[in-house]
């Protein structure tokens, strides 16, 4: 197998959803080196291969985030005991003691599906913010115009 072909094997089953780790095995490499081939991959992507793949990955993760918060709209499960699966109730209201569990991991999943979605939308990366002196400056005459006037000195 040629590397070009073995590094779009790679890109394929990454997109997928597979490991770094996983895919390091299945080929025999290192995971650094799968690392260092996924990012040549994403330079040598076209823009519009990269914009169709975000908006593919995207709608895909709208459809599981409708479906997570469906489960999460889903009343919880009473717990039951015993071989004869009695409900259990809690001893001093008498109430139906309930497992939340499922809506709980409902909204971890919902939670990782969102950072998957900012990430591919670049929302995590941090901003570059270049402020100069001027501005700064310019900005601290502001506050200071505006304390004056909320102490009632400039007028």
């Amino acid at each position: 197998m040629s590397d070009n072909v073995r590094n779009h094997e790679i890109w394929r089953k990454y997109l997928s959803g597979m490991r770094q780790r996983d895919i390091a095995e299945c080929f025999g490499i290192s995971q650094q080196h799968v690392s260092t081939i996924l990012i040549e991959m994403r330079k040598s992507a076209t823009p519009v291969a990269v914009a169709d793949t975000v908006a593919r990955d995207l709608a895909f993760l709208d459809t599981l985030r409708s479906e997570v918060m469906a489960l999460w709209d889903m009343p919880a499960a009473p717990v039951t005991a015993g071989k004869d699966g009695r409900v259990v109730r809690d001893p001093e209201t008498g109430a139906v003691v309930r497992d939340h569990s499922g809506r709980l991991a409902a909204v971890d999943r919902a939670i990782k599906l969102q950072e998957r979605v900012s990430k591919l939308m670049g929302l995590d990366a941090a901003l570059r913010l270049d402020v100069s002196v001027e501005a700064q400056a310019e900005a601290t005459r502001a506050a200071e115009a505006a304390a004056e006037r909320l102490s009632g000195q400039g007028e």
